[in-house]
């Protein structure tokens, strides 16, 4: 998988080349009469195609080809960025001053004058590329057969296996008609290079050989005659496997294929058969083609799903095959020989210890280590268990580690990091989630934006937090994808588990994502994206990674197009100096990696004329949270950036010169909180896509008027901003899909002009406060695209717009105010059938009549995720007297789909629940978690103990409700996958009690009562928050290891037996707001906690000394002490905690002193914020 520095300038000159073909078929490219000399620029690129491919083939490149790519790289650059220019008929036009400037704005406005002068930029590249195809024709490389084996395919790097390939060599000289030689092995083994390795040994002759893979086919003839000028099938034999292996999955409605037609470059198009009928047509000219020669075909990545169409191949493959052909296929299946039918199979052996080190040492680049130096071997045969892509992604992950650590001259102190997991295992999911991905039916990525996505996820540290427009927009800006189909990327990375939610979801619906969630990429995937992409072209570094400059030039970060730094607040910053000492870099993208935390890091700067030369290629610069000197001062020489984020700087304002990155279509400013202005030229940003300003307080009175200068915008973000009104001008952006106003908490009412925003797809108003109304639309200017209206925490809107229903795309509706008015009564709801997510029922007081709200058919809508039901407080402004039966049969009519996964009541007044919520078995079947909250009247809990699927309970405010009894349980339910229990607010809530059955004796009568078996085996975490009346239950339940105590909960730790029947194997115990905890307090409840580990107490203000109960937590490790302002003293006994490792006090105004020693025992850490007093 991983590509040679020619093979990945093959991909660029490919990439450049098919920009050109489309530009010369463009009607504005002949009209500038540009086309002829665009159609010269493409010739030239097949001779230079070819010579990389060439070059791939040599084991080591002479001074002259190694100079001959290094100067292609730039050149390849150069033509890119003109292609650019062209193609939006935009010139470099020299330095820029006022007057003179404008003259030359003017001059090149004339479409003759702009043809002239892209003609003339174009020839000199023509020819540049032609004197570079002259070069490779006269002396570089060795005049070969283009139409030789594609030496892209040959495997660049390949060890052992000498065995397994001279078993099978020897097997190629049969006598069978065709036979089939399977290859098996996991994900990982090499099976795909050892296959190509076989397809380029020529000690065996065959009249044809044909190589067949994913992406990719190849095949060359001994002799033309042999198969006297018919062409070789492989766009044939691609879409055969396709099929047979399940990637072909076309529309049955698409035209039938053609294999005779060509692509606008001139080479034979790729067709895919989706039916048995052009599979015969498929079928039918391979025997064509094949009829009579001797012939290896080598199929990769063949795992059959279709074993009839497999037999059918074969089938007319023995048939027209001479003696000795062979088929040759490499396979994750183990059962493939009954499916093949054939009569020898070949599994991969494992690589040897010294095999392992050498694949180590040329992916790990550590070529200047001596052999003494072989500290790693036995820790790769441990871990890597001689699985070759283990070892490669393990020396990938070495090779970003400083070089200082490889040098260590006692290597017993260097511990080599390990994983958790089966090493092997976790890189056999990783390259098939790779395979997945190169073929997913609905997005239907392309190979070379897929490798454009790994690149740029390689750019990240394994532990490095990201949002995920972060990633969106970096693939979207880098990959010429829009933003739409950017995100659809991202969800099929997210199905296929590349990115991992880093933050947990307590506070949010279990089937939510939290607003800026933070994501990092999964085990080891860093490593695996470096290598299926190139290491030529990216690197990572972090601080001490610079010494690889003196120990490995092929490591010289000068050569790569993209680069990232982590940046360390310890650390002394990025070392800009190294960008401008020396050559030019030939950079398109510079991430700088800020601290995790959101804070700022300072980073040294250069104001040096050379920054010119140094980012003359940038398309992407990202330095989110860093801050320079001049952190824009040199924006105007940077002006091919199509990607420019400087989010949480300290810039002030944006310079005039930002309106000449012409070319810009994403520009992230996030939360710089001291941006107050933008200059005059930021309207001159024609072609910006998005604009992201979240965070930025002080434009709160600057004018936005421009705004709608912004043609092309279709992202627009103001969130936090503390503006009173919208700007009107926001009407003119037609083109605009995303409007954020999130927490603009002084906005009142958006402009009328919103509603000539047709093209919107999300309007996101979340907690806008003060927000009055929304705008109304006549029917014929409907929002028919909207698919997001998010009106959460809008706590001033009264009502809906009316009309909702008519919103046909509509997906996700958090939030509803219910109606009866027409236009906006839960009627507007009814068509709104592919509503998903989360829906917020809200002021459902306003519904009196029953039949009102079953109209919503709340019950078909299976793709919603979360209901919440919201009744009001009594107000002047609310209906006070809403009979209790109304509400009852109100929730009765509102039942949702049996795939709900979270439920939410909130203010629920009626003294029973519904009867989906209590009648068993219960309707809700696939709940995750349930929060009931302020049901002051109901005086049971619905029977929850039967669902299979809860993790997380959470009940607050059930005044009424005495005791947990078995109706809590249900007749049989012992709450198998609960996780969480909350209680809070339950001020007559006395026993928690465990349901009791029937035991029957040997006669099967029933006389004794036996608690029931298996309860809770998986509640970890607990909470109760002023339940001054509970006693904690007599039952143990082991798995839990988090109590939290919040406000009066007294009884819980004043009781002897206390939580030590309940909790005894508790690891965390937090103690928050407890008034009345005092000194003097025995908190007999803590003894039996012999197992804790970890003590918080927050904000117990009537504490003034440890209390006593506290020195029996024997296994105590960290200890600590927050914002208790009453304590004053700590108490001599703590030295007695011989298990503290940890103790932290903090705002703890009164603390004078702590026992003598304290610090100095056992090696215990003590840190002290917010004690003025303490010595």
């Amino acid at each position: 998988m991983e590509t040679s520095k020619a093979t990945a300038l093959a991909a660029d000159v490919r990439r450049l080349k098919t920009k050109a073909a489309c530009l010369a078929n463009n009607r504005s490219m002949q009209r500038l009469c540009l086309s002829y000399k665009l159609s010269c620029l493409v010739k030239s690129l097949w001779i230079i195609q070819w010579a990389c491919d060439a070059a791939e083939k040599q084991p080591e490149h002479d001074n002259n080809v190694e100079m001959w790519l290094n100067h292609l790289e730039e050149a390849v650059l150069r033509a890119d960025d003109l292609l650019d220019m062209i193609k939006f008929e935009q010139l470099p036009r020299g330095p820029r001053g006022s007057v003179a400037h404008a003259a030359r704005d003017l001059f090149y406005s004339i479409p003759s004058v702009l043809n002239f002068a892209a003609g003339c930029r174009l020839k000199r590249a023509v020819r540049k590329f032609e004197g570079m195809a002259n070069e490779v024709k006269a002396r570089l490389f060795s005049k070969e057969d283009s139409g030789q084996v594609d030496a892209a395919l040959s495997p660049a790097i390949y060890y052992g296996r000498e065995e397994n390939k001279e078993q099978i060599i020897r097997s190629l000289n049969h006598g069978e008609r065709v036979a089939v030689i399977p290859i098996v092995g996991m994900a990982g083994t090499g099976k795909s290079t050892f296959a190509r390795h076989i397809y380029s040994d020529q000690r065996r002759n065959f009249d044809v050989r044909m190589l067949v893979g994913r992406n990719f086919s190849t095949g060359a003839a001994a002799h033309p005659r042999v198969i006297r000028g018919r062409p070789l099938p492989l766009s044939e034999l691609s879409a055969a496997r396709g099929l047979i292996v399940r990637e072909e999955e076309q529309d049955e409605s698409q035209p039938p294929l053609d294999f005779a037609v060509t692509d606008r470059e001139g080479h034979p198009s790729l067709r895919r058969f989706d039916n048995a009928d052009r599979f015969e047509s498929a079928v039918e000219r391979i025997r064509q083609s094949l009829d009579g020669v001797r012939f290896l075909l080598v199929l990769l990545d063949v795992n059959v799903a279709r074993p009839n169409l497999w037999e059918r191949l074969m089938q007319v493959l023995r048939e027209v095959g001479r003696n000795g052909s062979t088929v040759i296929l490499t396979t994750t299946d183990t059962d493939i020989e009954s499916t093949t039918q054939s009569r020898l199979s070949c599994s991969l052996a494992s690589l040897t210890r010294e095999e392992s080190w050498r694949l180590f040492k040329e992916h790990a680049s550590l070529h200047h280590l001596p052999d003494k130096h072989h500290f790693w071997n036995p820790w790769i045969i441990e871990e890597c268990r001689g699985h070759p892509l283990s070892v490669i992604i393990m020396a990938k992950k070495m090779r970003c580690r400083p070089v200082r650590e490889y040098l260590l001259p006692d290597f017993s102190h260097f511990g080599a990091p390990r994983v958790s997991q089966d090493l092997p295992r976790l890189s056999s999911d990783l390259k098939r989630m790779y395979d997945k991905l190169t073929y997913d039916h609905e997005r239907s990525l392309v190979s070379e934006k897929l490798h454009n996505c790994f690149t740029f996820l390689s750019l990240f540290p394994e532990d490095h937090h990201f949002c995920r427009e972060e990633i969106v927009d970096l693939w979207a800006a880098e990959n010429s994808m829009s933003l739409e189909d950017a995100d659809g990327c991202f969800e099929a990375f997210m199905r296929e588990g590349a990115f991992v939610l880093c933050e947990p979801q307590d506070e949010h619906d279990h089937e939510s994502t939290p607003r800026g969630a933070a994501y990092k990429l999964r085990d080891l995937l860093p490593y695996f994206a470096q290598h299926v992409s190139n290491r030529k072209v990216h690197l990572t570094l972090s601080p001490g990674s610079f010494d690889l400059l003196q120990l490995d030039q092929d490591d010289d970060p000068r050569i790569c197009q993209h680069l990232s730094f982590v940046c360390e607040q310890e650390s002394s910053g990025f070392p800009m100096d190294l960008l401008f000492e020396g050559p030019p870099w030939l950079l398109r993208t510079l991430l700088l990696l800020g601290p995790p935390n959101n804070e700022k890091c300072w980073v040294r700067d250069i104001n040096d004329g050379n920054k010119s030369k140094t980012f003359r290629f940038l398309r992407v610069l990202h330095v989110r949270g860093i801050t320079f000197r001049d952190l824009l001062s040199g924006v105007d020489k940077h002006s091919n950036l199509v990607y420019l984020n400087v989010s949480r700087s300290d810039i002030e304002e944006l310079p005039d010169s930002i309106g000449i990155l012409r070319n810009i279509k994403i520009l992230k400013l996030s939360h710089c909180e001291k941006l107050r202005r933008f200059p005059k030229t930021i309207n001159r940003l024609l072609r910006l896509e998005k604009l992201d300003l979240e965070g930025c307080l002080l434009l709160a009175e600057a004018s936005f008027a421009w705004v709608g200068n912004l043609e092309r915008l279709e992202y627009l973000n103001l969130s936090q901003i503390g503006f009173k009104s919208l700007t009107s001008s926001i009407g003119d952006l037609r083109g605009l899909k995303t409007l954020i106003l999130a927490y603009c908490r002084r906005i009142q009412r958006l402009p009328k002009s919103t509603s000539k925003l047709l093209r919107l797809e999300k309007l996101d108003l979340e907690g806008c406060h003060f927000l009055e109304e929304l705008p109304e639309s006549k029917p014929e200017s409907v929002m028919k695209n909207l698919k997001l209206l998010n009106t959460l925490y809008c706590a001033s809107l009264s009502r809906m717009p009316s009309g909702i229903g008519r919103l046909s795309s509509l997906k996700s509706l958090p939030r509803y105010i219910a109606s009866e008015e027409p236009g906006r009564s839960f009627m507007e709801l009814q068509p709104l059938k592919d509503l998903e997510g989360e829906l917020w029922l809200d002021k459902l007081n306003n519904i009196e009549d029953p039949d009102v709200a079953r109209q919503a058919m709340i019950e078909k809508k299976d793709k919603l995720q979360a209901l919440t039901l919201r009744w009001e407080q009594p107000t002047s402004d609310v209906k006070e007297n809403v009979p209790v039966d109304t509400v009852k049969h109100v929730a009765e009519a509102l039942q949702p789909s049996p795939n709900l996964r979270s439920l939410k009541l909130i203010l629920y007044t009626a003294e029973k629940l519904p009867s989906w919520m209590t009648k068993e078995p219960l309707h809700l079947k696939s709940l995750v978690r349930i929060r009931l909250f302020t049901l002051k009247k109901c005086e049971c809990l619905p029977p929850l103990g039967g669902l299979l699927h809860l993790k997380v309970v959470e009940i607050s405010g059930m005044d009424a409700v005495v005791e947990l009894d078995g109706s809590f349980y249900g007749q049989i339910g012992t709450f198998p996958s609960l996780e969480r229990l909350a209680l809070s607010q339950m001020p007559n809530l006395k026993r928690w009690s465990m349901p009791e059955d029937d035991v029957a004796d040997g006669n099967n009568t029933y006389h004794r009562k036996q608690v029931r078996k298996n309860l809770f085996p998986r509640l970890a975490h607990v909470t109760f928050m002023q339940c001054p009346k509970l006693e904690p239950p007599n039952h143990p339940l082991p798995s839990i290891t988090t109590l939290t105590i919040w406000l009066n909960n007294e009884m819980l730790y004043r009781s002897a037996a206390g939580l030590k029947s309940m909790a005894s194997h508790a690891k965390k115990l937090s103690v928050f707001s407890c008034q009345d905890l005092w000194a003097s307090s025995t908190c007999d409840g803590f003894w039996g906690l012999t197992s804790l580990e970890e003590l918080e107490i927050f904000a117990c203000d009537n504490l003034t000394c440890m209390p006593e109960g506290i020195k029996q937590l024997t296994s105590l490790q960290n200890l600590k002490i927050i914002c208790c302002r009453s304590m004053n003293s700590l108490p001599e006994w703590l030295n007695d905690l011989t298990s503290l490792r940890f103790l932290s006090f903090s705002a703890c105004p009164v603390l004078r002193s702590r026992p003598r020693g304290l610090k100095r025992s056992r090696g215990l850490r003590v840190t002290v914020e917010g004690c003025p007093l303490l010595k």
